[in-house]
């Protein structure tokens, strides 16, 4: 028994780590982090333009954007398709995947912030909870919320929630709001049926300090399968304008 012993053990880890091994149709995690990294961008400029415009590009320019980023690195859309899928069901892989994406980006904005002289800094980021968080059909909630006090926001000041969602299965509401010490509620409510990055503007009351900042993002429909959200964020700004899907909820009398 003693002699068959270490020959067990090594079937035992031949086989986890047959397991383990990346199917080669998938990409490798530094090549695929490349192609997200400058998707990412993308999406990023596309917010920023509706942001200053109103307008969200169109879907076939934001398809022909995608494509060219594909065809930059070498990538068909099956190949990056069934990547995406293959990390979808690999947690711990994907969680690896979305670091280097995250470094990726962070390298890229610090030479960016070199360039033209700007200081890094994160504490404007107010978000509570972790920067990637799944979804899944099994899981106890359909979706993610949080809450943080209001003395964290300056008054009047716009706040701003983003994330990135992948692997999306089902449509969502998403819901940023202020609550008053009176028990007025300013929100902005938003839908997603599409993935890639995404936000939420809400435009707080002027003079006055909200008891807190709450918000969530609900699921209409259990997943089919594991959706992921991450490079989350929630910040302040000075007010712009009044987000036009700002709405309010009238004080109790």
């Amino acid at each position: 028994m003693k002699r068959l012993l270490p020959l067990f053990v090594i079937m035992v880890i031949t086989a986890l780590t047959s397991c383990q091994k990346r199917p080669d149709y998938v990409m490798s995690e530094s090549k695929m982090a490349d192609v997200l990294a400058d998707l990412t961008i993308v999406d990023q400029l596309a917010l920023r333009e509706q942001t200053s415009t109103g307008v969200l590009p169109s879907d076939s320019s934001l398809k022909v954007m995608r494509q060219s980023i594909l065809q930059k690195h070498g990538v068909s859309e099956a190949q990056f398709d069934s990547t995406l899928v293959w990390y979808g069901h690999h947690i711990d892989q994907f969680s690896d995947l979305y670091k280097t994406v995250e470094q990726r980006l962070a390298k890229r904005q610090k030479a960016i912030n070199s360039s033209v002289g700007i200081e890094e800094s994160n504490t404007n980021n107010l978000w509570p909870l972790q920067r990637m968080i799944s979804i899944g059909r099994n899981d106890a909630t359909n979706g993610v919320s949080f809450s943080l006090p209001g003395n964290k926001i300056t008054v009047g000041n716009d706040v701003v929630w983003k994330f990135r969602t992948t692997n999306l299965s089902s449509n969502a509401t998403v819901l940023l709001a202020a609550e008053y010490p009176d028990q007025e509620i300013v929100f902005s409510r938003m839908g997603i049926s599409t993935e890639g990055s995404q936000q939420v503007i809400l435009h707080t009351l002027q003079q006055r300090t909200p008891t807190r900042i709450f918000g969530y993002i609900h699921f209409t429909d259990l997943p089919q399968r594991r959706i992921y959200l991450d490079s989350i964020s929630l910040t302040q700004r000075p007010s712009l304008q009044a987000s036009p899907n700002t709405s309010v909820i009238p004080p109790l009398r």
